[in-house]
């Protein structure tokens, strides 16, 4: 039972995967829904401030730095600490897959 008024992190430590393997694992979802990720330019949040957040409309941009701000929360070079250390990495791309699946059904998509 959970522990409400409590937050927990569901983390997966050093067997977490990368954003580059999240989407590898996630091409052919996103495939499958009509969108291309080789297309998708990943860039560090000091990029986006120094070359995007200039140019956009101070609310736009006001918007985007949240983003930002949380992405340098997440985007740490050690792992979230995590006793999950059970599982494995295909399962990871699993829960990664069924999670987009959810997604998209909560998003009234269904499957393609």
């Amino acid at each position: 039972a959970p522990d409400w008024g409590r937050t927990y992190w569901l983390t997966a430590g050093e067997w977490a995967l990368t954003i580059n393997q999240m989407m590898t694992a996630g091409a052919p979802f996103a495939r499958d829904w009509g969108r291309d990720l080789s297309t998708v330019k990943l860039m560090s949040p000091a990029k986006v401030e120094a070359e995007i957040l200039p140019q956009l409309r101070p609310r736009l941009a006001d918007r985007l730095r949240i983003l930002v701000n949380l992405s340098k929360v997440m985007s740490r070079r050690g792992p979230f600490p995590s006793d999950l250390n059970l599982l494995k990495r295909a399962d990871l791309e699993t829960v990664l897959l069924n999670n987009l699946t959810y997604w998209a059904a909560q998003q009234g998509k269904g499957t393609p």
